[in-house]
């Protein structure tokens, strides 16, 4: 596995526009490298479609995204080596833990052998290796969810994006994931080894 090199986000005044309804309205940030941010709002404030934006799966009306000041605007989503988790997970129902985790490095070409041990590796750190031979339907929420994410890490993104906060009572799994990857990744190790447990919190309401 290749080792994780942090990266520069910014967006310029980037809007998006269905007719008349202004779902971003120029929005410019900078996320600087190594570093977490969290968008908060309101259920139809637009926090979803920037996301998406940025992964490159909606093109803006107006506005740029730039990685190290590079401009990737209209960089199509496969291009941009990001990883991302979306609302519903979105993991396929018809194939194992396993083999959702491996289809980015299938998209990508990596050799079986060398994908097997990428695999288990984010499986481990997200705690979910004697699963792997389950389906989704056999999982609960909270475990589909680091499902998605170990899929989304497996691959050694290049930025990673989650729409929408840990949910089904694992938020402190979720989070000590993220910042158990960001010690490696200041280590330079890119495997997933003597991963510790997850903690699990009480869920949130509302």
């Amino acid at each position: 596995m290749t080792h994780p090199v942090a990266h520069n986000l910014a967006l310029r005044d980037v809007s998006k526009h269905y007719g008349s309804v202004a779902a971003v309205d120029r929005v410019s940030l900078d996320v600087p490298r190594g570093q977490f941010l969290t968008l908060l709002g309101p259920s139809g404030s637009g926090k979803t479609t920037l996301l998406m934006i940025i992964a490159g799966f909606v093109e803006p009306t107006a506005g740029d995204v730039l990685v190290d000041d590079a401009r990737i605007t209209h960089l199509p989503p496969e291009k941009r080596n990001f990883g991302m988790v979306f609302q519903g997970y979105a993991l396929f129902p018809h194939l194992t833990v396993f083999d959702n985790v491996a289809f980015p490095l299938k998209v990508r070409g990596v050799p079986r052998a060398d994908a097997a041990d990428w695999i288990r590796g984010a499986l481990d750190l997200v705690q979910l290796v004697p699963l792997a031979d389950r389906y989704p339907r056999q999982l609960s929420g909270g475990q589909q969810q680091r499902v998605a994410l170990a899929r989304a890490l497996v691959f050694t993104p290049d930025i990673l994006l989650l729409d929408q906060r840990a949910a089904d009572g694992e938020e402190h799994c979720a989070v000590w994931v993220l910042f158990e990857r960001g010690e490696r990744r200041t280590e330079g190790r890119g495997t997933a080894d003597g991963a510790r447990p997850c903690r699990k919190g009480p869920a949130r309401r509302g």
